[in-house]
């Protein structure tokens, strides 16, 4: 009985760490961080980039196409922009994302970031126009995990983990005009278009609440299981349900999570381990 409790408890932590983590090793990445490099023009005189690196990550998903579920991959990144004075422009603010290894030779491709701009169809061809302030420029593609596949999808994306060292950011529509938008210039910092370290540190620490709490459940269901309640063993499924949920939202806090945060962590799984290892 003591064996088999401590093999379910490596089960789950290996499913936490296999469902945050969705894929650590080579051909099997989940996220790649590159050093920005940017060629802007004509728009450098108006913002700028101001992440240093950005991370790109791919995740599964199920939406709805056609009244059908179906299975997607998707490439999603955000990069954070500061715009220093109000540009207008003829087009919208798109820009091509190129990846380079570490000798600057393309790798591939990447899904276009975009900036939401605001529309005034009252100053002329440039109708385009972006507030004074602090903006995200965002990049998300789902592409069906069957076009995926036709694409060799899966080789292209770990190319670029493997190789990738850089990310250049280039002007999507390269004959675009700007001019300062005169009407415009109020610095506008919405909760939405900011995301802060504070605040992405708060998600982490509140996962980590989360996790602490589940362990210590799971620490006491397995010294009651140890003890011969049967009723303990039939919660099992439960708490690998809560395991898979905490890998999933894992997921998505770790990325800005402190080596303070980081430190916490080892010493709750440490916590989860010894309770393990004392019943082998």
């Amino acid at each position: 009985m003591k064996k088999f409790l401590g093999l379910l408890t490596v089960a789950v932590c290996a499913l936490i760490l296999s469902t945050s983590c969705n894929g650590s090793k080579a051909g099997d990445n989940d996220k790649v961080t590159l050093t920005v490099e940017a060629e802007l023009g004509e728009l450098s005189d108006y913002l700028s980039i101001t992440d240093k690196e950005v991370t790109v990550t791919l995740s599964d998903e199920k939406k709805k196409k056609d009244d059908e579920e179906k299975e997607f991959k998707v490439v999603a990144a955000s990069l954070a922009i500061a715009v220093q004075k109000a540009v207008a422009s003829d087009d919208d603010f798109t820009f091509e994302v190129e990846v380079l290894d570490e000798n600057h030779v393309k790798v591939s491709d990447l899904p276009k970031f975009r900036i939401e701009s605001n529309s005034d169809y009252d100053n002329g061809d440039l109708n385009y126009f972006l507030n004074k302030g602090n903006i995200r420029a965002v990049m998300e593609d789902g592409v069906e995990v069957s076009k995926w596949d036709e694409n060799d999808g899966q080789e292209v994306w770990d190319k670029i983990c493997a190789k990738g060292k850089y990310i250049v950011i280039k002007l999507y529509h390269s004959s675009a005009k700007y001019a300062e938008y005169k009407k415009g210039g109020s610095t506008v910092e919405s909760s939405d278009d900011v995301v802060s370290d504070d605040v992405a540190s708060a998600d982490f620490d509140e996962w980590l609440d989360s996790y602490e709490e589940f362990c210590t459940e799971y620490i006491e269901l397995l010294k009651k299981a140890s003890q011969g309640d049967m009723d303990a063993l039939s919660e099992y499924p439960n708490m690998l349900q809560k395991a898979q949920e905490l890998g999933e939202k894992m997921q998505n806090a770790q990325g800005e999570a402190t080596p303070e945060q980081w430190a916490k962590y080892i010493e709750i799984q440490k916590k989860l381990t010894k309770a393990a290892s004392s019943l082998n």
